[in-house]
């Protein structure tokens, strides 16, 4: 019998594999989601410049909740433009491991969360595709120092972890370290 050689791929079979494997790859849990349980989460943090405190439980251990999303945008607004977007949830997960690592009651500081694009653009060695513009990053401090605090975030292997001298960055992109 012969054979037919297979005929190439249309783009629009290409381009619906490329879907359905990207989907795929957004909807599955990923490794810090995996090790949260099924159980009501929190976190207690404070703003280093208005003061303001947020102070809430996010997941109810079946979903995440609305309001506190909502708060937590509004907390972590771009204080320049007084602007806000919609922050990434799994910020609050990393958040949320962190403080279980540091087992201590004081909260995280955030020092630095979203940013307009114009407020980037005016931040010396600001990097021009911020995840702070996109709402997946947060800078952060903490009462026993930046050391301390990335030592809690590097045991988290997910996202971005950059530590500076008075901070640490967490994001929720691609896994690197710096």
């Amino acid at each position: 019998m012969e054979r037919r050689p297979s005929s190439p791929l249309t783009r629009r079979q290409i381009l619906s594999g490329l879907v359905a494997v990207t989907a795929s790859a957004l909807l599955t849990p990923g490794p810090a989601a995996a090790a949260l349980p099924a159980k009501a989460r929190g976190v207690v943090m404070t703003h280093q410049r208005t003061g303001e405190i947020f102070e809430m439980t996010y997941h109810d251990g079946r979903g995440y909740l609305a309001e506190a999303l909502e708060g937590f945008n509004h907390f972590a607004r771009d204080l320049r433009s007084e602007s806000a977007t919609t922050m990434d949830m799994r910020l609050l997960d990393l958040v949320h491991l962190i403080q279980q690592d540091l087992d201590d009651d004081a909260p995280v500081v955030l020092t630095n969360g979203y940013r307009s694009k114009a407020t980037n653009a005016r931040i010396r060695h600001a990097a021009s595709g911020s995840l702070h513009v996109q709402g997946q990053a947060l800078d952060i401090t903490h009462a026993r120092g930046a050391a301390a605090l990335h030592r809690a975030a590097a045991g988290i292997t997910r996202g971005g972890l950059g530590r500076y001298r008075t901070f640490v960055h967490i994001d929720t992109g691609p896994n690197r370290r710096w």
